[in-house]
């Protein structure tokens, strides 16, 4: 028993404590309720006497949790390295935890590690790359101006005054001699719609001879005598005007012989 007390009168160094908890909240191994299970113990440890042996009864009430939780969680705890546990055989045979204080300062050492690797990777990411102008206060050294546009005759001698003058007046006559085009609004037509035109253009002049010709013993002729150049050029016909699609098809297959002239003289642009 007194080497227990001996054990546990290993004072822990300042501010031990106070990072044993930060490092308890962190653990990424710890469950919420291993978590709060540690916090009670840790919570009964006296800095005077080393001595920490809450009962598991007293946990699981404080707690709110049953007691056997709280059996499980210590096991995990214990194999995890946060305590040392010592069955003394003591008061009601409750157990003596000893802290492992070097366990809780290296997982706080961690997290400051994973901190200052988290800045350097994002150092300089959402910064501008590119350098203030110096200017020169006389009597004193070279100073670093927040803004461009800061550019102040008592803080910077003549000559460069007068260069960025120069500066700001060339960039002036660039932007006035730019093309008054380009600060016009330029329509680009989309391919994808061009293409969605075309389609549907095709499709009205060609519902327009399956309407008129359907279950006729012509259509069949008709289909086979269209190929792409005629189909191409009644589409684009149709672009121009809608409705002359299927005249134009019409007009070239009676050309061709395929379709006799007789056979439109019952159509009209209506029935398309």
């Amino acid at each position: 028993m007194r080497a227990i007390r001996k054990e546990g009168r290993m004072r822990p160094q300042r501010l031990d404590t106070t990072l044993a908890f930060k490092a308890i909240n962190l653990a990424p191994t710890l469950s919420g309720t291993d978590k709060r299970v540690i916090c009670a113990i840790l919570d009964h440890y006296n800095r005077e006497t080393g001595q920490c042996d809450p009962s598991l009864t007293t946990i699981a009430e404080l707690l709110g949790i049953h007691r056997r939780t709280v059996i499980r969680a210590i096991d995990r705890i214990v194999q995890l390295g946060f305590f040392r546990r010592i069955r003394h055989g003591g008061h009601f045979h409750r157990n003596f935890y000893v802290p492992n204080w070097a366990r809780f300062r290296a997982l706080e050492a961690q997290w400051k590690d994973q901190k200052q690797q988290h800045r350097e990777r994002i150092r300089g990411v959402n910064l501008s790359p590119f350098q203030g102008r110096e200017s020169h206060l006389a009597g004193d050294s070279s100073a670093t101006q927040s803004s461009s546009n800061n550019i102040s005759r008592k803080t910077c001698n003549l000559s460069l005054a007068n260069r960025e003058h120069d500066q700001t007046s060339s960039l002036s006559n660039i932007t006035r001699q730019r093309p008054q085009s380009l600060s016009r609004p330029v329509h680009v037509e989309n391919a994808s719609s061009r293409q969605a035109a075309l389609n549907a253009a095709q499709r009205r002049w060609d519902n327009a001879i399956l309407k008129r010709f359907a279950g006729h013993p012509i259509y069949s002729d008709i289909v086979g005598a269209i190929d792409q150049s005629l189909s191409d050029a009644a589409t684009q016909s149709e672009m121009d005007k809608p409705g002359s699609g299927f005249w134009y098809v019409m007009e070239k297959l009676v050309e061709r012989e395929v379709v006799p002239r007789t056979h439109l003289k019952s159509s009209t642009p209506g029935d398309t």
